[in-house]
């Protein structure tokens, strides 16, 4: 994820992208991310698996190499049940699973045993995504494999994004000109050149599932039913496919990308969008001024200690999907936790 001396367009970065030393250019940008980018090629098939032995087969993975306090961290975050010592609790997990019958179908525990695919509860137990309202599924209805891919996203893409979208909207926050590195003046009109951040939450429309990718799957017979990896992309251009075919939701939602896009290089800007570091145009929290309120944190940002913290300010992300809302504070908790614990050194995939 860091940058710093890499070469770019015969130039070298001075700094990190992080550094508050670096300067950015001022065009209309935004940064787009989906919500379940993991479910492109997800590892683990645990469809058909409770709340319960998600959470088992999460901390059996987590807990050995984080700890058994981060390990409860995630999975209150994420609404599943904490695990007291998922390491002895595997094997008594794959007893529960063969012998549950009609409450699902057995875990695929650290001592091995069968996933049960075809069993589990598929729906009506409360639970699921911290902020499963931003989303185009029912909050009510808990989906592993969505949640899964969810957690995997998050911790490696969308969280570290978050540190990339403050960087770049640094010197966006205020209409006043300022000075670069150098001395010189910065342009009088950079401060309002927006920065937009969105996380797709669009799925195939057709409920067979993006089967083009079934040939990367680690799995047989699957096909990405989620907001996968660029996703935004495929049902932007709409390639012809042989074994998907593009429904109406996908060519409204194509329409819709096409025409944000448009929108910011015509306009610079996208009607209805708010800029990721709106509260940086008015007044922090407190009463401070936003830009002052995260001084601090934009000078220990790039030391690469035990994590990167997230900076305190309130941000925007616009979920960008037909009748999608603009959400404040997308998965903060969640990125906190991912942020604050070194992921972002070791586990990030920054675009």
């Amino acid at each position: 994820a860091p940058l710093e001396g890499a070469p770019l367009e015969g130039a070298l970065l001075p700094y990190n992208y992080l550094d508050p030393r670096l300067d950015w250019i001022q065009v209309p940008t935004i940064i787009g991310v989906t919500r379940q980018e993991a479910d492109f090629a997800p590892e683990d098939d645990v469809r058909g698996m409770t709340q319960y032995e998600l959470s088992v087969k999460l901390a059996s993975t987590i807990e050995p190499n984080y700890g058994q306090p981060f390990t409860n961290d995630l999975l209150r975050v994420y609404g599943l049940p904490p695990i007291d010592n998922a390491i002895n609790n595997a094997s008594a997990g794959d007893n529960r699973g063969a012998n549950g019958g009609a409450n699902g179908g057995a875990i695929e525990g650290a001592n091995g045993g069968n996933s049960g695919v075809n069993g589990g509860v598929n729906g009506g137990v409360n639970g699921g995504s911290a902020d499963a309202a931003s989303s185009s599924f029912d909050p009510q209805r808990f989906d592993p494999q969505r949640l899964y891919s969810e957690i995997v996203t998050d911790a490696t893409t969308l969280c570290p994004s978050l540190p990339l979208a403050r960087a770049m909207s640094r010197r966006r926050g205020s209409n006043m000109a300022g000075s670069n590195t150098d001395g010189s003046n910065t342009d009088s009109d950079a401060g309002s050149t927006p920065l937009y951040m969105y996380a797709t939450s669009h799925v195939p429309a057709n409920p067979s599932g993006f089967c083009p990718l079934s040939p990367f799957q680690a799995f047989a017979d699957y096909c990405p039913l989620y907001s996968y990896h660029a996703v935004d992309m495929f049902t932007l251009f709409l390639p012809p496919y042989p074994t998907y075919e593009w429904a109406s939701g996908d060519l409204e939602y194509s329409q819709l990308v096409m025409d944000s896009y448009t929108q910011l290089t015509r306009q610079g800007e996208v009607n209805g969008w708010t800029t990721f570091n709106h509260e940086a145009e008015g007044q922090g929290a407190e009463g401070q001024g936003a830009e002052d309120q995260g001084a601090d944190h934009d000078e220990h940002t790039y030391q690469w200690g035990t994590g990167v913290p997230l900076d305190p300010r309130s941000y925007n992300v616009v979920d960008l999907v037909v009748g999608g809302t603009m959400v404040t504070d997308l998965k903060r908790e969640q990125c906190a936790l991912f942020l604050s614990n070194g992921f972002y050194q070791t586990k990030a995939w920054v675009n």
